[in-house]
């Protein structure tokens, strides 16, 4: 094998190597909404870079936009709101999280929705929703 060949599959693997890091690198930066569901709840978790008070301002404003979506009680000092959808009630929590993130978490009854499949879920249709309204990109993983 030349001189040539030898320096043309180097630097053909660096760069095979190089592309390969930075599209691990722009997965990992893509947050993961971890989606949980058992008989009685549903809970979407999610971190992403954002200011909690912009996720937490964000999300009131989006169920103040739902008709079909009450608030039961709002606390804006500790950034939990209590909500039902006819008879199915959630909770939406957001707390700082390490690194300058923000830790979003939504938990909600299964009810009848638990027999039809992710997408019919409170909980992540509510993480989803926030997490359009501001800008993030996200994968779901569910668990």
């Amino acid at each position: 094998m030349s001189k040539k060949n030898i320096g043309a599959r180097l630097l053909s693997t660096t760069l095979t190597l190089l592309v390969l890091a930075a599209f691990i690198g722009c997965v990992a930066a893509i947050p993961v909404i971890i989606y949980k569901k058992s008989k009685e709840f549903h809970t979407a978790t999610v971190q992403v870079n954002a200011a909690p008070a912009d996720v937490y301002n964000t999300a009131v404003k989006l169920i103040k936009d739902k008709p079909d979506i009450e608030i039961e009680k709002q606390n804006d000092e500790d950034m939990k709101v209590e909500i039902n959808k006819g008879e199915q009630r959630g909770k939406i929590m957001v707390e700082a999280a390490d690194g300058g993130k923000t830790e979003l978490t939504v938990k909600a009854d299964a009810g009848k929705e638990a027999e039809e499949g992710a997408d019919k879920s409170l909980a992540l249709r509510i993480v989803k929703a926030i997490c359009d309204e501001l800008g993030v990109q996200y994968t779901v993983v569910e668990e």
